[in-house]
């Protein structure tokens, strides 16, 4: 959600930002189609076609190579569309979302060193990361002015009711 918004603000920012994206859709394409290939029992007619995508995928990474930032990482990205605040915020999201230590720990165990499979997280845990959520859940609405027909007035009155329900909620 973040890095699409990331890319919706560049390409509005800067229109020949299009490049960039049609090259990283390109190149992840063509590592899906080579992979998605190499999967035992594809048909011949589907490798065929794969082929021919992938092949058309390395004409378009090849055309753009020199008209766009070939290593650009998420959080340059997100530099770039003022967003990296709500990076970092994300990050702390992600940590607990996406299965690592953090978010094992934060899930499975207590004071002790003892895991325990599909345990409930805390509550102030799960607040924690609802009100992350919500932060960047906010955010994100609070740019829709740049892409819609809605007023920043009636962006910041939803905003502020929802943030005010929320709060409500927690309590």
């Amino acid at each position: 959600m973040l890095e699409g918004l990331a890319d919706l603000v560049n390409l509005t920012n800067q229109p020949a930002y299009l490049n960039q994206l049609h090259y990283e859709n390109a190149a992840e394409n063509i590592k899906l189609f080579r992979e998605y290939a190499a999967l035992p029992g594809q048909e011949n007619e589907v490798t065929q076609k794969l082929e021919y995508w992938k092949q058309q995928a390395e004409q378009v990474k090849h055309e753009l190579a020199e008209k766009v930032n070939k290593g650009l990482k998420t959080r340059d990205k997100l530099d770039k569309a003022g967003l990296i605040e709500q990076y970092v915020t994300y990050r702390v999201l992600c940590g607990f979302i996406h299965p690592n230590m953090t978010s094992l720990i934060a899930r499975h165990a207590d004071v002790q060193p003892i895991l325990r499979y599909r345990d409930a997280a805390a509550p102030e845990v799960i607040t924690m990361l609802l009100d992350i959520t919500v932060e960047l859940l906010g955010h994100a609405v609070q740019t829709l002015p740049r892409f819609t027909d809605l007023t920043v007035d009636d962006i910041e009155t939803a905003v502020a009711d929802a943030k005010q329900q929320w709060e409500l909620a927690a309590e």
